[in-house]
């Protein structure tokens, strides 16, 4: 299953001029199509989006539900072209893998280089334009997948067993958390977990998830493990980077692809105007048709339609201020502010955990689940590991053996009659 090897090195080395190459001349046009998206931010968006990240920022809070930092411009295709965009989209994935690889370079005063072999031996991190021939496309697409599948799995399962363990931080029983949630929803929460990545999940019963999503699990209240594993599962190395950075990636993802799905729309119709090439790129780089699966062109619509249903949604933004974070309160414009009408995509956290689901088969995992925990540099000996590890053992070992005796203790009082305080 790795998809590191010689053979790779080779292929990689041989595209990595032609590769550089036509990012450089993708570059004037994809520069051209941010610079169109942020002037039309600056002017067009609703204004909680412009002034609520400075907020958040100047603050360093960490409670805003993340839509207030992803706007869907609906009218964008007013400006750009679906080409232009859908362009523009992969030209920024391929930057940001290539950007970590040319940084380590001027960094280390060249030595960064001598990492090079690692990454360009593995396509799981390799941006696309290396690849030369459709040979190479093929094999960076199935190594592209062999990640998610490796990661998705993992990923669900630590996400659930950190919301069952600590729903909003607070370490309970999910059962005694939310009673309504586990009873109401069940069946979301099911569709959500455990069905395998080639049986058909209710989209309507996840949606009903979203408001748990954004109250008691919001997108800011995770462990820097779980961005982690988002990143990866994204094709995107967590290495060196810092939890904001990887939550700005992960809505920056997201973010351009509703963009690119507006205009889409609104241009070809939606997903039905593109060739069955297109399509299944396009379902692909939203985690939802793996090429392995050879889904035919009516399964992958079937697919987009659901992920459409989660993420196109237009409502009023009320939502968002029925209970507004008290620092907004400090600014009297918020009071009065009209509230716009905008595209309403589900709670981030959830839609990943949605998409990944098309990747969810144990049997590609080749770790244990606990491994995705694991820091990329362990530190060890920290006091913090050792705060961990004396909890790990009060809430494990100690108090097993706690119970034990507290057992034996009862039962010899009850056979002897004596007085159970």
């Amino acid at each position: 299953m790795a998809a590191g090897s010689l053979g790779v090195l080779q292929r990689n080395l041989l595209g990595f001029p032609g590769g550089v190459k036509t990012l450089l001349s993708q570059a004037p046009k994809a520069f051209a199509v941010q610079k169109t998206i942020w002037d039309r931010q600056a002017k067009l968006s609703p204004w909680y989006f412009r002034d609520g990240a400075e907020v958040f920022y100047l603050t360093q809070k960490s409670y805003l539900d993340p839509n207030l930092h992803i706007w869907v411009d609906r009218n964008l295709h007013e400006a750009v072209s679906w080409e232009d965009i859908h362009n523009f989209v992969q030209f920024k994935v391929d930057v940001a893998r290539l950007a970590p690889a040319v940084a380590s370079v001027g960094l280390t005063a060249g030595y960064g280089v001598l990492s090079w072999p690692f990454w360009l031996g593995n396509n799981s991190y390799s941006p696309s334009v290396f690849s030369r021939t459709p040979e190479d496309l093929a094999n960076w697409r199935e190594a592209q997948d062999l990640q998610r599948y490796r990661y998705a799995h993992a990923y669900l399962n630590y996400l659930r067993g950190h919301l069952e363990g600590s729903v909003g931080n607070v370490p309970a029983i999910w059962t005694n958390v939310s009673e309504e949630v586990s009873a109401k929803n069940h069946k979301g929460w099911e569709h959500l977990f455990n069905f395998k990545n080639n049986t058909r999940r209710d989209e309507l019963a996840i949606k009903d998830l979203d408001e748990f999503f954004r109250t008691e699990a919001s997108f800011w209240r995770y462990e820097i493990y779980l961005y982690r594993n988002m990143l990866r599962t994204m094709n995107f190395s967590p290495a060196l980077n810092t939890t904001r950075h990887m939550q700005h990636r992960i809505l920056t993802f997201w973010n351009d692809r509703f963009n690119e799905d507006w205009v889409l729309k609104a241009q070809k119709g939606g997903a039905d105007g593109l060739t069955d090439e297109q399509l299944y790129e396009y379902a692909n780089a939203r985690l939802l048709a793996p090429y392995d699966a050879k889904l035919s062109r009516r399964q992958i619509l079937d697919r987009v339609a659901q992920y459409n249903v989660l993420t196109q949604e237009v409502v009023k933004s009320s939502r968002f201020f029925d209970n507004p974070p008290s620092y907004f309160a400090l600014l009297d414009k918020y009071h009065d502010a009209p509230l716009p009408e905008v595209v309403e995509p589900v709670n981030t956290i959830l839609l990943h955990a949605f998409v990944c689901g098309f990747y969810n088969e144990p049997g590609y995992l080749e770790m244990d689940a606990q491994d995705i925990q694991l820091n990329d540099f362990p530190l060890q000996n920290t006091t913090k590991e050792l705060f961990q590890a004396r909890l790990a053992f009060e809430n494990g070992p100690l108090r097993d053996q706690v119970e034990v005796h507290s057992q034996r203790v009862i039962a010899s009082n009850k056979k002897t009659g004596a007085l159970i305080e």
